[in-house]
This record gives structure tokens, sequence and C-alpha cells, in this order.
């Protein structure tokens, strides 16, 4: 058996070179659970920044990108950050209307979860916009009366 063995391991390393390098060709994998920081990004009314280039800066260093990678079909992007800080994820992505992008910072605690965020400028200001847009539909109607009742009299005038 023995002998079997160590013919096989030798033709194998005629073959390839060396054992090592016969399995320099597989692809391995471990699937292991662990906390990482899931980001959904998306445009306007939901609409998936799908395959979006994304860069994950560490705490601390402005420059040297952590990870670099794209978000998937539904617009998510993971990482698993090293340690706590403040990190800086920014998205970019192009459409028909152009670049379009997105920075963030995530402040994440020492085990591993998020303090908090930076969020959307809606999201930030949605009680102002929703004011502001209130306020623009009675401008719009305003002016709808008004019109009408400068119609009305120019009309009258007429006649």
């Amino acid at each position: 058996m023995g002998v079997w063995l160590f013919l096989i391991l030798w033709v194998w390393g005629l073959k390839f070179g060396s054992v090592k390098e016969g399995w320099g060709h597989e692809v391995n994998y471990r699937v292991k659970e662990d906390r990482a920081i899931c980001i959904s990004f998306f445009f306007g009314l939901r609409e998936p920044m799908a395959f979006a280039e994304i860069e994950v800066f560490p705490p601390g260093d402005a420059k040297t990108p952590y990870v670099k990678g794209r978000t998937d079909s539904s617009g998510i992007f993971c990482f698993l950050p090293k340690e706590a800080g403040l990190w800086r994820v920014v998205a970019k992505a192009d459409t028909e209307h152009g670049p379009h992008g997105a920075q963030l910072k995530i402040n994440i605690s020492e085990a591993g979860n998020i303090v908090d965020y930076t969020k959307p400028l809606i999201a930030e200001h949605q009680k102002f916009f929703i004011i502001v847009g209130i306020a623009g539909w009675f401008v719009g109607l305003g002016g709808i009366f008004l019109y009408l009742q400068e119609r009305k009299r120019i009309t009258r005038t007429k006649n």
C-alpha cells in the first residue's frame, strides 16, 4: 500500500511539478457566520442600486480602502469590520441620467454593533420636506384659484 501511494504521488509530482501545485487550481471555501454590516443602496423610490461600485474605508485611513466591491442585484453590500470606530462607505453607480453616488459613515462599537450612522438627506429632514410639499400644494392651488378669478374678471370686462 505504501509503495502504491508513493508511486501515485511521484507520478502526480511529475505531472504538476509538486503535490502542492496539483491542488493549485482548485477553489475551496468555508462558510462562516459572523457579524457583517450590510447596507442596502437604492435610488429614489426603492429602485436597487444593482452592481454599484463600493469602497469601504477603515477608521483613521481616508485614502486606502479596506475593501472594494459591488452591490448585488438587489443593491446590497456587506462587509466585516475589523475594528471599532467610524467607517466610511462610498457608493457610485452610473445611470441613464449620469453618475450617482452616496457616502455614509458608520460608527462601529467594540462588540461589532452599529452605534449610529449618517442618514440620507431625505431621512434627516423628512418633516421639513413634508411641510414644504404641503405648502407647495397650497401655493399651487392658490395660483390656480387666482388664475380662474382673473380669467372670470377679464371675461366679464369684455362682455
